[in-house]
């Protein structure tokens, strides 16, 4: 460019810009970016769908149409999406109970949904009118209105009147999508308002008048003298249920959180109050709005008793986590977002009190809110949710007959029936069944009886509900603790659903899952004290310990759940659909506990090894070639016939490959180039299983070259592109792997000097492609290329495209 008459005039776009001096006499290069947009895969208009197995809604066939639902109404749309590795996942979560979790890392590569199916479901909902809002684990937030929802899935969304005379939003019909995308879709939720999950709690009389103080005649113990009722210190008695013993030794739950799941909003002054009446110590409590939140307080009483139920049995609690969505939100979400968060909360433990019959879901969002559970089961989490309070027939007063309730009823959720504790004299507990209500238990009519309750089966026992037959299918409850209101829990609450009554006894087995996720925050504590390990999913510890000589059950064999008059079920001696296995005794779970997670001498080491055992770089072309050998360091013999996953995780997130070991325990497989999308860090693990222990390699890095091209749309001639000076012209390049969002620098030298310069910066778009325009201001030849400056601490190292020459006359 030497001799140019002058700085050029940039063009950016149409606009012309000031000219601008430069750092030498050279006529130079001035670009811009463009904006590039991947064109999304979703359904083109006329496009063939399918529909999406399991997405119609049984209220819709007993309803009656009342109208067309506004195209305008707004929606908050979650998509749930189905896990990676089903059968894996399955595995790993059914025995999970008393071992150590998988870490984030690991449950993200193995199970979370490949980036591109995000982006493919992403970009179907935009492309349809909707705002994409977040992703937590399984579970995609949308904002839209009903309008795109009808033209996205295929459906008309109606206003219904059932025959209670409530109204409800529904679709029409099953939901249809692309069918691409119905194979990585679960289910969708917020199209419909039927399917309302309702608070498993039961408050009883309240005192007469709001009590304003806590004094001796108007506080807790006074309520209690007049109305009856139990305060903290009863239920955790020796005669009771016997954390404080625990709570005496110090494990009071530090060290632990709690997530507890609320479709409503509360007072939080309520909370304060009972904490302040029995000096608990100040945990955290923090709000987590799920889907946007509520401010609706219309159960507040419910997250009031889970919140003072849980914080009196567990008062050193780490923090106690409120997530709080729309009732139109499912519990799959729920449970997804709480997974998603753990690395930052710490939450091994879910209480849900909230519930809704089993038949009213339908099968998609059950088998959603299914892999949202077996998440929480494989990163090391006890949930513990309500049975219902409608005995045998969870469907009343909607429906009759012999029916569970959801989530209760889930395999991979461990089910809290209710009881009714006396202590008035010596210790009397039988089946809740009162004027309140009953403690729900049953048969699962959606799933078969898992194996770790294949031991409890009695008369009741059936197929039938589930379609097993001859098998069983699910029993619920698996425990059951104090639920009736009349021998109740003393709270406090203000708002309309507890009558504003300040003090008052509360039941309903939404009382009992707060209680058993706090003592489990006891236990856990006491059990880690004892070089031990949380309780995790909880179900499979509780029905092996039962087999096996566990002390710490107190059998309920006193009293039915016939809350519907069908004659079902009564309690018996040993497992009953009433009371599951009984009540606990915390104090002698926690021990129980502690040998059982850290004492288990039949479980063997392992040791995994694998190569390359030093960092490697390579260009985004290379494969790597990965390899080692999974040994029984107990017996010191290799392992054949196991999975060894290779677990690479970089700044997008984690993915795992499997491979199989041979008869010598030696493991290999090569990861193509596509693998490898920026510089990773990668390990080896193996998983473990019912007699060998999990054991992971040391970590190593991959650092990825990019390769990047750039070409110019000109005239290309011998090896270089002609041009006149002063005439615009577009520089293109693309990267491999696709580095979208990356800045890259456009550059450009005289040929006859070394030094480059620069020119603009310019974002990779979304197709891994950038793009340039501008002129050169004067004749010569230059040479013109692409600019990463990566480094180890960033997504890729250092690349330069070819340089191409230009002839500018």
């Amino acid at each position: 460019m030497t001799g140019a008459s002058g700085p050029p005039t940039v063009i950016r776009g149409s606009r012309l810009l000031p000219r601008r001096p430069l750092r030498s006499a050279a006529a130079a290069l001035a670009a811009i970016s463009l904006v590039l947009v991947a064109s999304a895969p979703g359904a083109a208009s006329g496009e063939r769908t399918k529909v999406l197995p399991g997405s119609a809604f049984k209220q819709v066939a007993r309803a009656h149409v009342v109208g067309r639902v506004a195209s305008d109404q707004p929606l908050s749309l979650v998509v749930s999406l189905k896990p990676r590795n089903e059968d894996l996942l399955e595995s790993l979560a059914a025995r999970s109970s008393g071992r150590k979790p998988l870490d984030p890392d690991q449950l993200r590569a193995l199970f979370l949904p490949a980036d591109e199916d995000v982006a493919a479901v992403r970009s179907y909902l935009q492309d349809n009118g909707f705002q994409f809002r977040s992703a937590k684990g399984l579970a995609l937030f949308f904002a839209g209105q009903a309008g795109a929802a009808e033209h996205a899935f295929g459906v008309d969304l109606v206003r219904y009147r059932d025959a209670l005379g409530r109204s409800f939003r529904a679709p029409n019909g099953p939901l249809s999508l692309p069918p691409g995308l119905v194979g990585k879709v679960a289910a969708v939720d917020g199209l419909d308002t039927a399917a309302r999950y309702r608070p498993a709690a039961e408050l009883g009389p309240n005192a007469v008048t709001p009590v304003p103080a806590c004094s001796t005649s108007t506080g807790p113990t006074g309520f209690q003298s007049a109305n009856g009722g139990y305060l903290p210190a009863d239920l955790a008695a020796a005669g009771a249920y016997d954390y404080q013993a625990l709570l005496d030794g110090g494990y009071d739950g530090g060290g632990e959180s709690i997530a507890f799941v609320e479709f409503s909003n509360y007072r939080a002054a309520d909370v304060t109050k009972f904490r302040t009446c029995f000096n608990l110590p100040t945990t955290t409590v923090s709000n987590v709005n799920v889907n946007g939140g509520t401010l609706d307080q219309s159960g507040g009483g419910e997250v009031a008793l889970d919140l003072e139920v849980a914080l009196a049995a567990a008062p050193g609690l780490d923090n106690a986590y409120v997530y709080i969505a729309p009732n139109t939100t499912s519990m799959a979400a729920m449970i997804n977002q709480i997974v998603s968060e753990q690395a930052t909360t710490n939450v091994h433990i879910i209480s849900i009190s909230w519930g809704l019959c089993e038949q009213f879901l339908p099968p998609s969002e059950l088998s959603a809110v299914n892999s949202a559970l077996q998440l929480a089961a494989a990163a090391g989490m006890s949930v513990f949710a309500a049975s219902g309070d409608n005995g045998s027939s969870d469907c009343l007063p909607d429906a009759t007959g012999l029916s569970v309730d959801d989530p209760a009823s889930q395999p991979y959720a461990t089910g809290v029936g209710g009881t009714n504790l006396d202590l008035s004299g010596p210790r009397s507990e039988v089946a809740w069944n009162s004027e309140f209500g009953g403690g729900g238990g049953g048969l699962s009519a959606v799933w078969p009886m898992p194996s770790w309750q294949s031991g409890v089966t009695g008369p009741d026992s059936s197929g039938d509900p589930c379609g097993v037959t001859p098998d069983y299918c699910r029993h619920v409850p698996d425990v059951a603790l104090s639920a009736d209101p009349e021998n109740g829990y003393i709270i406090y609450c203000l708002t309309s659903d507890c009558g504003y009554a300040g003090w008052l006894r509360a039941g309903g087995t939404s009382a009992g899952a707060p209680l058993l996720a706090a003592m489990t925050a006891d236990a856990n504590e006491y059990s880690l004290a004892q070089a031990g390990e949380r309780l995790g999913f909880a179900s499979p510890f509780l029905y092996d310990r039962y087999a096996n000589g566990g002390s710490f059950f107190v059998d309920v064999d006193t009293g039915s759940n016939d809350y519907g008059a069908l004659g079902k079920y009564s309690a018996a001696v040993g497992y009953d659909l009433a009371t599951g296995l009984g009540s606990l005794d915390a104090d002698l779970l926690a021990q129980d506990l502690a040998t059982y997670s850290g004492g288990t001498v039949d479980v063997h080491a392992t040791e995994v090894t694998a190569s390359p055992t030093v960092n490697r770089t390579i260009t985004s072309t290379q494969s790597v070639a990965f390899s080692g050998d999974l040994m029984d360091t107990t017996d010191g013999v290799p392992i054949a016939g196991r999975a060894v996953w290779i677990q690479l995780t970089d700044s997008a997130g984690g993915r795992g490959f499997g491979a199989l070991t041979d008869a010598n325990g030696h493991w290999s497989r090569i990861l193509p180039s596509t693998s490898f999308r920026r510089s990773a860090t990668w390990k080896a693990y193996y998983l473990g299983d019912a007699d060998r222990a999990a054991s992971e390699s040391a970590a190593h890095k991959i650092y990825v070259v990019p390769r990047l091209t750039a070409a110019a749309k000109l005239r290309y001639v011998s090896g270089h592109y002609v041009v006149r000076h002063g005439v615009v012209f577009t520089f293109t390049g693309t990267t491999r792997p696709n580095m979208a969002g990356a800045i890259v620098v456009l550059q450009w030298r005289a040929a006859s000097s070394p030094i480059w310069r620069s020119a603009t910066t310019v974002h990779v778009g979304s197709t891994g492609a950038m793009a340039a325009r501008g002129s050169w201001g004067g004749a010569g030849r230059y040479y013109m290329r692409w600019r990463y400056s990566g480094s180890t601490a960033k997504p890729w190292l250092a690349a330069n495209s070819p340089a191409k020459l230009f002839v500018v006359s």
